[in-house]
């Protein structure tokens, strides 16, 4: 349950930033300015980088039956605190 809660917030957190915010130095706002990365649209959607996130991160932790219950729950957060 812990891993769950914490796979949660992490999408969460990882996702908003790259979405989101300057990042240090600027380095994320800068990361969406090249024409490459802007054309391709995945940082401008927190709903499709976050289920890269969550991908990932299940990946890397080994909990990929919780796959969709993290990503899900982590959009569901960001609608919310909208």
């Amino acid at each position: 349950m812990e891993t769950t809660a914490s796979l949660i917030l992490g999408v969460y957190v990882i996702s908003l930033s790259l979405t989101m915010s300057e990042g240090p130095y600027g380095l994320f706002y800068k990361l969406r300015q090249i024409k490459k990365v802007d054309d391709f649209g995945l940082l401008n959607c927190f709903m499709c980088t976050a289920f890269w996130v969550a991908f990932l991160l299940c990946l890397i932790t080994g909990h990929m039956s919780t796959f969709l219950f993290v990503w899900g729950l982590a959009v569901i957060i960001e609608r919310v605190a909208k």
